[in-house]
């Protein structure tokens, strides 16, 4: 498999290659050492459950709005001059982030807020123009397995940064002498990774636009221009809907994880970073493992199969107030979605002209990043008011009910293609 990957890496245009170096750089800080440390560095700063869910959300939010007008200025402007702009939101963000700490407390809330929020909105049009990209870039033929890289890198990335910042902060307190309720320890590595976005803007700033995206405006000659009245507005509610349910389980996890295994079952930092990391690793493994199963399969089974086995995984951890079993099932929850979220973007994404792949994928973006918010935002008050129990359960009960709408989505159309297929829709 090894020998495999390295020949299709080899396969892929420097672009491809250049992209999945700055989507390797964005996993190890944004998905990595944040995701372990942001959430505890506000701890640290003496904020509460409910605080945090509203700093989430924020972000959150900011990542669900963008992602529809990301996905239009991608569909005019081309894939690539967004992902470099977004690069230059992630980076901003990135880097104000941990001062939150040095300024006056009565607008501390609002840097961090702020500050993520700009983050998080950089990181949504990165998201949203990189999947219209690699459609383009990796071809019909080699777009799944550009997606499992692309996920696997990513996976693999947010995998050693999660577990070197579950250990940075014990480094760093043994070496300041600060103890681990400062928050120094946590701001540190927070500062260290943001500079590894000047590099990844910089890659990015090395590719060009993809062939296929300039040869199909010249060929059609519109340009980026869209014709939005042409889209299947049922569809493309019923894909939102879909998208939205599915990570909602994911969002409550990802979002609180860290706190509950802080906060209710009195974790030390570094096995929160390990079992975040593994959790990413899984992700990798699930990536690989997409192709070979839709090869089998199909691309829309190995999403239901995904979303509905990370449903079932969460349970657990609502459940079985153990470390290591809230462990497993995050693990587990993280490998199925692994599997998931490529078969799912490449599925939904042929339903579509490639002009409409950046919009397409703003949607998706849209739909994912505002269930997160709600998620985040709820979260908190759900957490303060009932138990994390709750928060766990109602997360997982939602992504079960996406599932079961996907699988009723699958079966509606297996019925309906051959009366009327994706094609003929977009030119009814």
């Amino acid at each position: 498999m090894v020998g495999s990957l390295v020949s299709t890496f080899r396969s892929f245009n420097r672009s491809v290659r250049l992209f999945l170096f700055a989507s390797l750089l964005l996993g190890l800080g944004v998905d990595g050492v944040y995701a372990v440390l942001f959430n505890l560095f506000m701890l640290r700063l003496g904020y509460n459950a409910d605080f945090i869910g509203v700093v989430n959300s924020a972000g959150l939010f900011a990542f669900a709005f963008v992602g529809l007008p990301a996905g239009l200025l991608g569909s005019r402007w081309g894939s690539r001059v967004m992902l470099v702009g977004g690069l230059v939101f992630v980076l901003t963000g990135a880097l104000l982030v941990p001062f939150a700490e040095s300024g006056p407390e009565n607008w501390q809330g609002g840097w961090l807020i702020v500050s993520y929020a700009l983050l998080m909105g950089g990181w949504s049009v990165v998201f949203v123009n990189g999947s219209p990209f690699m459609m383009s870039a990796g071809g019909e033929n080699g777009r799944n397995a550009l997606f499992s890289i692309q996920v696997a890198t990513t996976s693999f990335a947010s995998f050693a940064g999660s577990l070197i910042g579950g250990f940075l902060p014990e480094w760093i307190s043994a070496f300041t002498q600060l103890p681990l309720t400062d928050p120094a320890p946590y701001r540190y590595p927070m500062q260290i990774m943001a500079f590894l976005m000047i590099p990844a803007l910089f890659l990015m700033m090395g590719t060009s636009e993809p062939d296929t995206e300039i040869n199909e405006s010249d060929k059609t000659g519109e340009s980026r221009s869209l014709n939005l009245w042409l889209l299947p507005i049922a569809l493309i509610v019923t894909i939102a809907f879909i998208r939205m349910m599915q990570v909602a389980g994911l969002a409550t996890t990802a979002t609180f994880i860290n706190v509950y295994l802080d906060t209710a079952l009195a974790q030390p930092t570094s096995r929160i970073g390990l079992l975040t990391s593994l959790s990413r690793l899984a992700g990798v493994a699930g990536a690989l493992l997409f192709p070979i199963l839709s090869k089998r399969y199909s691309n829309i089974v190995v999403a239901i199969i995904g979303s509905l086995g990370a449903a079932l995984f969460i349970f657990p951890i609502a459940l079985i107030p153990v470390w290591w079993v809230a462990g497993l099932g995050f693990i587990m929850a993280r490998f199925l979605t692994g599997m998931r979220y490529p078969a799912f973007q490449v599925y939904v994404l042929e339903l579509f002209e490639t002009r409409y792949h950046a919009l397409m994928s703003g949607v998706m973006a849209f739909a994912a990043g505002l269930s997160f918010a709600l998620m985040a935002l709820s979260g908190g008050y759900i957490v303060t008011l009932f138990s994390f129990r709750n928060l766990f359960l109602t997360g997982a009960t939602i992504t079960v009910v996406g599932s079961l709408a996907l699988i009723g989505f699958h079966f509606y159309r297996s019925a309906q293609q051959n009366k009327l297929t994706p094609t003929q829709e977009l030119g009814d």
